[in-house]
């Protein structure tokens, strides 16, 4: 088996800052590779800032937790960094409205498997045999008519609110299986085939077509990654464009389990051309940049140890007593709003843990009237179904008299459910 990946990100054709971010590297002693494309939101008001502390925080995170399945780890570091994000959100007044959406894999070396954690409409491809499929799904109401086959992939792409998602990092905080926040899936890998993490700067400009004339066999994941973003410059680029490509080669059609991986060297990199990113990195950071600090152990809490729905795609499983798992072990504090591991003294432990406990019982709370608010909307769908199968109009009198769309409707996005 042959690894070979590679990350590059540009300013695009129009604006005149950058504010995605991406990470392309080894990761748990070079046995995973860790790929994410990062999209900042805000402008000038700190999309920047959130897209390098959503690669920050994730990287970081990570490198403490080394053990326990990949997909907890990748659900629990986006978790992470979307409450870093809220966080700084909270202490800069000026940073009010930044966030983030981004999709991030990790290939697992020995199992031969690809895990993804996904929030917004970045993107996942796979491209394997000459068909390109998309694996995740925009968190927008246009990406969800386009995945149910309500409209085409032109007319998304033409849509004039192809751009208005449901979901993103930073706008509160969230816990790593918390309901319609982190898809997440698990995809096997059998032969050769290439992945894409793309921002919205992609896929808005090239068709998959387009992607996919610019994903030839042979081609490494640099020139691929080059000519995907030069394809995109040539259709006008308004946004920032990001790409990071994952190659994986295979000596034959069967899984990579037990498979021994053939790793390329990592480099860093400048690049220097008219309106072109900073940096670009193929292969992985430098040992320097990776934390060599020992990972804390996490994985034994309950309260990461989850099950999360992705529109169809399930793994793990649910936790309801996390409260207990918070306030268990002695001289380790498990500080849940910033998905950081800190070690505290015995005198300041007890205050940690009251006050996770009050903040738990006051989530409890909110997803309690989130449910029953929930649970009303679906049983008027129910009813509006019913009536429309019966011929009679979709409303009754008393709907009628009230609001044609509740809140719960309007963010419930494209999870379809």
């Amino acid at each position: 088996m042959k690894i070979d990946f590679y990350g590059a990100t540009d300013v695009g054709s129009v604006r005149s800052n950058n504010e995605d971010a991406f990470l392309a590297t080894y990761v748990d002693d070079e046995s995973a590779v860790l790929c994410v494309a990062i999209d900042g939101i805000g402008g000038y008001e700190g999309g920047e800032v959130a897209a390098e502390i959503a690669r920050n925080t994730i990287m970081d995170f990570l490198a403490e937790v080394q053990e326990g399945n990949h997909a907890l780890r990748l659900r629990s570091a986006v978790a992470a960094a979307n409450n870093a994000i809220v966080d700084r959100r909270q202490a800069e007044p000026r940073l009010s409205s930044m966030g983030c959406v981004l999709t991030a894999g990790l290939l697992d070396l020995k199992s031969g498997t690809l895990t993804m954690a996904h929030v917004g409409d970045s993107r996942l491809y796979r491209y394997q045999n000459g068909v390109l499929t998309k694996l995740s799904h925009d968190h927008s109401v246009v990406g969800y008519m386009e995945d149910q086959g309500t409209i085409t992939e032109a007319e998304a792409m033409a849509h004039p609110q192809r751009n208005m998602i449901s979901r993103s990092l930073g706008e509160e905080y969230h816990y790593p299986d918390d309901a319609h926040f982190i898809e997440s899936a698990i995809f096997p890998i059998t032969g050769s085939c290439k992945f894409v993490f793309c921002s919205d700067g992609l896929s808005d400009v090239l068709n998959s077509k387009l992607i996919s004339a610019e994903l030839k066999e042979g081609r490494s994941a640099a020139d691929c990654a080059d000519a995907l973003i030069a394809a995109t410059l040539e259709h006008g680029a308004k946004d920032n464009v990001t790409v990071v490509i994952l190659n994986v080669e295979t000596a034959s059609e069967s899984s990579l389990l037990s498979q021994e991986p053939v790793k390329t060297g990592g480099v860093v990199r400048p690049v220097k051309a008219e309106k072109r990113s900073v940096a670009v990195i193929r292969g992985g950071f430098p040992e320097e940049d990776v934390s060599d600090e020992d990972p804390a152990a996490m994985t034994d809490d309950p309260a990461l140890m989850s099950r999360h729905n992705s529109g169809g795609h399930t793994t793990g499983r649910l936790v309801t007593a996390v409260s207990i798992a918070l306030i268990a072990g002695a001289g380790i504090g498990y500080i849940l709003g910033s998905g950081v591991l800190r070690n505290t003294d015995a005198a300041d432990e007890a205050s940690a843990n009251k006050e996770v406990m009050q903040r738990l019982v006051k989530e409890r709370d909110t997803l309690r009237v989130q449910l029953e608010k929930a649970s009303a909307a679906v049983h008027e769908l129910e009813d509006r179904v019913l009536r429309m199968d019966e011929g009679l109009p979709a409303h009754s009198d008393k709907a009628a008299d009230q609001s044609v769309t509740s809140p719960v409707e309007e963010q419930q996005g494209s999870t379809g459910n």
